[in-house]
């Protein structure tokens, strides 16, 4: 006790400027390591938000890519469902599906349309009429394939205001000079306005107009 007392006697002052000197450096430097954890904190947060984001975009993604199933029925070598990437087509449908049979009606369906989940593809047999279902999708695939074989059967006809004279004489029922008789009358007449004008022309009655009705458009 008197050697602890004689140290302090002796070198008190000593002391009390190293205790000022501790004081002090532990002063300087808890600021800074204090910032330094908010520093560190602030990066793990912005890392866990970045993480966050790109999962969610992976997630998204994953989504959007996911498989489809398409149920294609009629005249296929093997009708059915299809599991289908969402980038195919009705086409691609066709082709797992074993491809058309040998009866098909192939003019009436839309190979090159979009496909999109749980839609129904009715592939025809010539000749045949559209069986009518209570399902949505299926009546709105019959409905495109319906439009798309009349937009062909359109296509498919002449136009009574543009055809030439070859061109006419390719209508059953139609002749050189009765071809050319459909020329002057559309240079007359500054062209047809219907296809009943037809009965207008020289040498094209009613029987003859009812032969060539489903032939020609304007």
């Amino acid at each position: 006790m008197e050697n602890i007392k004689f140290i302090w006697e002796e070198h008190k002052n000593k002391i009390i400027i190293g205790l000022l000197i501790v004081g002090i450096v532990c002063c300087l430097f808890m600021p800074s390591y204090k910032q330094s954890d908010l520093d560190e904190s602030k990066f793990n947060f912005s890392s866990t938000i970045e993480s966050n984001t790109t999962s969610s975009t992976v997630t998204e993604q994953s989504v959007s890519n996911s498989d489809l199933y398409v149920d294609i029925k009629g005249a296929v070598n093997h009708p059915g469902a299809y599991k289908m990437d969402p980038n195919q087509r009705v086409g691609d449908v066709i082709q797992k599906a074993g491809g058309l049979s040998k009866n098909s009606d192939c003019n009436r369906v839309n190979l090159a349309q979009k496909l999109t989940d749980q839609m129904v593809i009715y592939v025809p047999i010539k000749g045949e009429t559209i069986p009518i279902s209570n399902d949505v999708s299926l009546n709105s695939s019959i409905q495109d394939q319906s439009n798309n074989s009349n937009a062909s059967n359109e296509t498919n006809k002449i136009n009574l205001n543009t055809a030439t004279l070859e061109q006419l004489k390719q209508l059953n029922g139609v002749g050189e000079k009765k071809a050319q008789k459909i020329l002057d009358y559309r240079q007359q007449h500054g062209g047809f306005k219907a296809i009943d004008d037809l009965k207008n022309v020289d040498g094209i009655g009613e029987k003859s107009f009812q032969n060539l009705a489903s032939q020609v458009c304007v």
